[in-house]
């Protein structure tokens, strides 16, 4: 699911470098296209980390999700020579991802609980079946 709009993206980076980065037809527009798919791989990536701890989708969308997948929609939209400004978000939304992922930061994610997160191991079954007193008789 993606937690930005195009809309979203243009008001943090501009119309002019979303057209740069996706007129591939010389329209000169930005390409719904390309920056959707943008946006769709950058939900996943958010999701394959939040979904261990939260339920999903998230709805509504915590603001921070909301940046975390335009910086990362945009650093998926540059092909080559991306700029250092671009990478450092990218990196700073996988980081927090992590830990909200692990539980560090809390996300308000609309009245979904975090799972806590839990090292113990538990084993569920049926009662047993042969116990001390049905055994008793033999």
């Amino acid at each position: 699911m993606p937690y930005a709009t195009l809309q979203d993206l243009t008001d943090r980076y501009g119309v002019d470098e979303l057209t740069a980065l996706t007129d591939r037809t010389g329209t000169g527009e930005p390409d719904p296209v390309v920056i959707g798919r943008a946006l769709d791989d950058a939900g996943r990536i958010i999701e394959s980390h939040l979904g261990s701890r939260y339920g999903l989708p998230l709805n509504p969308v915590d603001p921070v999700v909301q940046l975390w997948a335009c910086d990362i929609a945009r650093f998926l939209l540059y092909k080559s020579e991306v700029s250092d400004a671009v990478k450092a978000r990218y990196a700073s939304a996988l980081k927090a991802l992590v830990q909200a992922q692990d539980g560090s930061i809390t996300l308000q994610a609309g009245g979904v609980v975090a799972r806590p997160a839990s090292d113990s191991v538990q084993f569920a079954g049926d009662d047993r079946f042969f116990d001390r007193d049905s055994l008793k008789v033999f």
